[in-house]
C-alpha cells in the first residue's frame, strides 16, 4: 500500500473531512456532529466489530461511515481513519471492502512509491472519492499496514454508535 497505513487513535487528529465542506442542506440532513450515526440492529455490525461503552478509557479504533462529499450517499460503512506512515500529515480513511464505489480510469503509478492504483468514484453520482491499491509495491508491503486497499479521501465521515456505545474495530 502506498507508504503503508496505520490507524489514527480517536482524538489524535482533527477530522479534515467534516463540516467545513457541508452545505446548509446537508447540515440540515445530518445532525452536524461527527458522532451521529446509529446502528439500529446489533446484528448489522460485522463480526470484526465490537461495541464499547463511551465511558471507557480504552483507545479503541472507531468504525467510520463515509459519505460522498457531493451527493451525501453512503459509500462505505466499515472504514478506519488512518494516516500515511511516511507522512503523518496525510490523513484519509481506509477499508477492506469497496462499499458503494466504482473504479474508473486506468491503473496508474502512485505519486510517492511504485504501487499501482485506480481512482474510485461514488456509485450514485460518479464523484471521485478516493482510490484502490491494485498492486502494492515491495516497499509498502514490507512496512507495517492494516491490509486495507480501498482508500477514501473525498468523503464526509462520521463515527458509528449503537445507542450511546461506540462501535470499534
Amino acid at each position: 500500500m502506498p507508504e503503508a497505513f496505520l490507524p489514527i487513535e480517536p482524538g489524535s487528529l482533527e477530522d479534515l473531512f467534516w463540516e467545513d465542506e457541508l452545505d446548509s442542506d446537508a447540515k440540515a440532513e445530518d445532525s452536524g456532529s461527527e458522532l451521529d450515526l446509529e446502528i439500529e440492529d446489533p446484528e448489522d455490525i460485522g463480526a470484526e466489530f465490537e461495541i464499547e461503552d463511551t465511558g471507557s478509557s480504552d483507545m479503541s479504533i472507531p468504525v467510520w461511515t463515509l459519505k460522498c462529499k457531493q451527493c451525501y450517499s453512503i459509500v462505505n460503512t466499515e472504514a478506519m481513519r488512518v494516516h500515511l506512515v511516511a507522512d503523518e500529515s496525510v490523513q484519509l480513511y481506509s477499508a477492506s471492502n469497496s462499499g458503494e464505489v466504482e473504479e474508473k480510469g486506468d491503473e496508474v503509478k502512485f505519486s510517492t512509491c511504485d504501487c499501482k492504483i485506480r481512482k474510485t468514484c461514488c456509485g450514485s453520482c460518479s464523484q471521485e472519492v478516493g482510490y484502490r491499491v491494485t498492486s502494492p509495491c515491495a516497499l509498502c508491503m514490507s512496512a507495517q499496514n492494516n491490509g486495507h486497499y480501498w482508500m477514501f479521501t473525498e468523503v464526509v465521515a462520521s463515527v458509528q454508535y449503537y445507542g450511546d456505545r461506540l462501535v470499534v474495530w
